[in-house]
């Protein structure tokens, strides 16, 4: 995770690409199951990515998100 300890949301986790993905092909994949994350903003562009969790968004929308990264990771 990217924030320092004190510094985190409650309604957007900012995750360090520490693998060097490409958030935009990753999203391609998203999008085929409706969902999609946020590339990383300015300097931070590409070397992370956010993902909201708030509103209507459930605890099983995260996990079914997180499988599916955990999918296009794997097949990478």
């Amino acid at each position: 995770l990217f924030a320092e300890s004190g510094f985190e949301s409650v309604s957007l986790t900012c995750i360090e690409n520490t693998r060097g993905i490409s958030i935009a092909d990753l999203n391609s994949a998203l999008r085929e199951n409706d969902m999609f994350l946020s590339n990383g903003y300015g300097d931070l562009k590409e070397k992370t990515f956010r993902i909201g969790h708030m509103g209507a968004v459930t605890l099983d929308d995260t996990r079914e998100l997180l499988g599916l990264i955990d999918q296009f990771v794997g097949s990478r």
